[in-house]
């Protein structure tokens, strides 16, 4: 973008959103109007093998290989800083360190403790963990996906978990928080109303979820 305005980063944004939210409700209302009340879950598997059938297979299993790389980065700094936290308060390490920044005209020893100041602890993964970590990871990944063969209900838990805290909870606790010491304002309010309710949709879903799971109707 030549132009990376505000204004046109949100242009961007809203045609690429619009644009896969417009394919994925065409394709839903087809497989409806095509199948009624007795469509599938995964909608490829109701239809016959053939050219384009296959290659919309094709097309999903491309997406995947080049989004499960973008989906595992952020999942294995996240795991990352988990077990740093936990190590740390098992070791009882310190979460800042001291630095000392003295001019060169300072030689004497007795301003060093004034000229201290302190500063988070940088962490950094190092190869070991990160392919101990990656590798867990796609273990993972691949049990679930041989013993999982119901692929609502992989994205019914994922929805239901991530999908609701990123786009409902996070955003109202994340806009509460950096303006946690101004006023009730209307937004404020509305932050709050939509953490709420992203935390009864979580609950709310998620046992739903799980009555599935106890109850085998998947």
């Amino acid at each position: 973008m030549h132009d990376n305005s505000s204004k046109q980063v949100n242009g961007v944004i809203a045609l690429s959103i619009g644009s896969a939210c417009a394919v994925y409700q065409w394709i839903a209302i087809l497989g409806y109007l095509t199948f009624g009340s007795k469509v599938a879950p995964n909608l490829l598997t109701m239809y016959d093998n053939g050219t384009t059938i296959t290659f919309c297979r094709l097309s999903i299993a491309i997406l995947v290989l080049f989004s499960y790389p973008l989906q595992c980065h952020p999942a294995r700094n996240c795991l990352d800083k988990i077990i740093t936290g936990i190590c740390h308060v098992w070791s009882k390490e310190p979460d800042f360190e001291a630095i000392t920044d003295i001019g060169d005209d300072v030689d004497d020893d007795m301003f060093v403790n004034e000229a201290a100041s302190y500063a988070p602890v940088v962490h950094v993964m190092s190869p070991a963990k990160h392919i101990s970590i990656t590798a867990g990871l796609m273990i993972f990944s691949y049990i679930v996906s041989m013993v999982v063969t119901s692929l609502d209900l992989v994205l019914s838990f994922v929805g239901s978990t991530g999908s609701t805290c990123i786009s409902f909870i996070l955003p109202g606790v994340f806009y509460y928080k950096m303006h946690q010491h101004c006023g009730w304002t209307r937004m404020k309010v509305i932050a709050v109303l939509l953490a709420v309710y992203g935390v009864f949709v979580l609950v709310f879903c998620l046992g739903a979820n799980i009555m599935r799971v106890i109850s085998g109707d998947y």
